[in-house]
């Protein structure tokens, strides 16, 4: 019964050009027509290090740990332009620091550094800056010698990459339809009543359509990374795997998100706008069109992007891509399994509720039909 189910539900998805556009045309549009016309915003690192700076704070500071910051700022400023500056108002500059008029402060203590940064805004530079502070300052202390020379290895991410991300990101978004689209048929049809009826039964229904939205996902994945690469010749050096999984998790997220709509929301059309407007707005916000970096210096916009899928995939596939697997791509993945399941787990419920009063209902009618 469920492989009846599945191949109906896959056919019905095929035949509709919509979906067609979705899997394997939408998003190679989006990377191709952004990639090329957003190439101004990516100059640069993107405006990563603009106007930045770090505060460093002297906390009964020894020779020897003067020695090694002094060491490690140097290198730093010189690889990516960051400013130190030596403040004397501790608690003055880490309010700076929360209001992103500068990246961090650094406390220098008798046997070691204290690095302060906002958990709340931290910017794309800053984490950069953070990591490579606390590689080289670990390094400094593992060692007796005085580092000669540091290669800092930052790889500018380009158009190319950030609108390949960004494309796909919208594209699986967008994928939400395919699931909506098809409770909308089966809505219009009739179909899912008797399904429901069925000795299938409702969890079939989901099953179906999960399976099938996954299948068709991947394909999305798979021909939109395998073009955008052709294409711009993007070398994947660093965590391809990882990069991949992300993608797969917002994938998971987007179907989810779909089903429920779907499943909640019996007319096509109030599932395809509110999917479409969902979608949208997500992806404004998440950064796929105005970079993250260009969205984080408004002041109230940089905490609302954070409500954004696409702005936790754009982090960690940023930093993935840059060879940094860090705290942003574990969070990413949090974020969205999290919603993923609460998602799947209303659905699954409203699923069961509408199944057993359909089968009350039917029991109803059968019962007043044989009364004489």
């Amino acid at each position: 019964m469920f492989s009846a189910i599945f191949k109906k539900d896959f056919k019905l998805a095929l035949s509709n050009p919509m979906h067609i556009g979705i899997i394997a045309i939408y998003p190679i549009i989006i990377i191709i027509v952004f990639g090329f016309t957003m190439r101004n915003n990516m100059d640069n690192i993107y405006g990563t290090f603009d106007n930045t700076k770090v505060f460093y704070y002297r906390d009964n500071a020894s020779d020897e740990m003067l020695s090694k910051f002094t060491e490690i700022s140097e290198i730093i400023s010189d690889k990516i332009g960051v400013e130190f500056e030596e403040i004397s108002d501790y608690d003055k500059a880490c309010d700076e620091v929360e209001a992103s008029k500068a990246y961090a402060v650094i406390k220098i203590e008798a046997d070691g550094y204290d690095y302060f940064r906002s958990d709340f805004n931290e910017t794309y530079g800053g984490d950069i800056v953070r990591t490579l502070f606390v590689e080289l300052s670990n390094n400094e202390a593992n060692s007796n010698t005085v580092v000669q020379n540091v290669s800092l290895n930052i790889k500018k991410v380009t158009a190319d990459v950030y609108y390949t991300f960004a494309g796909l990101g919208i594209a699986i978004l967008f994928l939400a339809l395919v699931m909506s689209n098809s409770f909308g048929r089966d809505y219009s049809s009739g179909t899912i009543e008797k399904i429901m009826m069925s000795k299938a039964g409702a969890h079939s229904i989901i099953l179906s359509k999960f399976t099938c939205g996954a299948i068709l996902g991947l394909i999305q994945i798979a021909i939109a990374l395998s073009l955008s690469t052709l294409i711009f010749n993007i070398d994947w050096n660093h965590n391809l795997g990882m990069i991949i999984m992300v993608h797969i998790v917002m994938l998971l997220f987007s179907l989810c998100f779909g089903l429920m709509v779907g499943i909640l929301i019996p007319n096509k059309m109030t599932t395809y706008l509110a999917i479409c407007y969902f979608a949208m707005l997500s992806n404004y916000l998440g950064g796929s069109i105005t970079p993250v970096y260009l969205l984080e210096r408004i002041p109230i916009l940089k905490y609302i992007i954070k409500i954004s899928p696409i702005y936790w995939t754009n982090q960690s596939l940023t930093n993935l891509y840059n060879g940094t697997n860090d705290s942003k791509t574990r969070n990413c993945i949090i974020v969205l399994l999290a919603f993923a399941v609460v998602f799947m787990a209303v659905t699954f419920l409203y699923t069961s509720s509408k199944s057993k009063s359909i089968s009350a209902n039917a029991g109803y009618k059968n019962q007043e039909a044989i009364q004489p």
